[in-house]
């Protein structure tokens, strides 16, 4: 007999490592970690001119960009998400090129993922603290990848391409599409909501100019497509990148990004399709 419990907890020990190996590995997977710059091949550089002036606002749902990465090893972010949810800064990305004049060492951090090997963002205290506040994953040194990637292309100091984006992004979060989604958290709404939003808040244009993100999930009733960010392709009038109805650009689905992806503005998909805007803590 105690033969027996022995084999039992034996087989138990062995199971339990089993599982703890492969869940370590999924969250593994999930949330990559740094890897060391040396070993990195350098991230490719992209150039498309036909794409010279414009410009996409990518910002986050951040309660939906967490649903799958507020576990350990993940974005601090993520583990210290705001009681109130917003959309969030991501970054401000030139369209017609990336790496503008970034070193090799630094190409090879940047795809290594090893932020805290990237140069410092020089910053004013002005636009460091309005930084923090709309960007959450300044907490983690987003910052110094989107400027090596996206900023070096703008033509614009760190302090001026920083406070644009952050200009930007209060914007839409005074706007009517922040509430919306605000007072929407924790339920479904319809393409439809979403486009007829748009329109009212920044023109008939806006509606051909955005681009929805989503990630499947299980939410309270089921799987769900968790809002996880939008898309905004934008161009300077006069010299301006604002979101006046003037600054959106109607996207081409033909468009081949520096991403490699085509861009599909979200009101030409079918406007009875629904979106899950999940709330901080829902289903976690």
């Amino acid at each position: 007999m105690m033969r027996f419990f022995s084999t039992i907890k034996i087989a138990s020990a062995i199971l339990f490592a089993f599982l703890w190996i492969n869940v370590t590995a999924v969250r593994a997977e999930s949330c990559p970690a740094e890897r060391q710059c040396a070993t990195a091949k350098p991230c490719k550089k992209a150039d498309l001119p036909n794409l010279h002036g414009y410009w996409v606002l990518a910002v986050s749902w951040q309660p939906g960009f967490c649903e799958t990465r507020n576990q350990p090893g993940c974005p601090v972010e993520c583990r210290n998400a705001p009681s109130s949810p917003s959309l969030t800064l991501h970054g401000l990305w030139p369209q017609w090129s990336e790496y503008c004049g970034v070193s090799a060492a630094d190409l090879r951090c940047a795809c290594a993922r090893n932020r805290s090997h990237l140069p410092a963002v020089s910053l004013s205290p002005a636009v460091e603290t309005s930084l923090s506040a709309v960007m959450p994953g300044h907490q983690s040194l987003l910052e110094r990848h989107q400027w090596i990637k996206h900023g070096t292309c703008s033509g614009l100091s760190p302090d001026d391409y920083f406070a644009l984006a952050v200009r930007l992004t209060e914007t839409l979060n005074q706007s009517g599409l922040h509430t919306l989604l605000a007072e929407n958290a924790g339920s479904h709404i319809r393409y439809a909501q979403l486009c007829a939003t748009l329109r009212a808040a920044f023109g008939p244009k806006a509606a051909s100019a955005v681009e929805i993100q989503q990630i499947s999930g299980t939410g309270p009733h089921g799987n769900v497509n968790f809002l996880t960010g939008l898309l905004f392709w934008l161009q300077p009038i006069d010299g301006m990148l604002g979101l006046h109805p003037e600054n959106f650009v109607a996207i081409d689905p033909d468009w081949l990004t520096l991403s490699g992806s085509k861009p599909q503005p979200l009101c030409s998909l079918p406007p009875q399709k629904t979106v899950f805007i999940d709330k901080p803590g829902l289903g976690r």
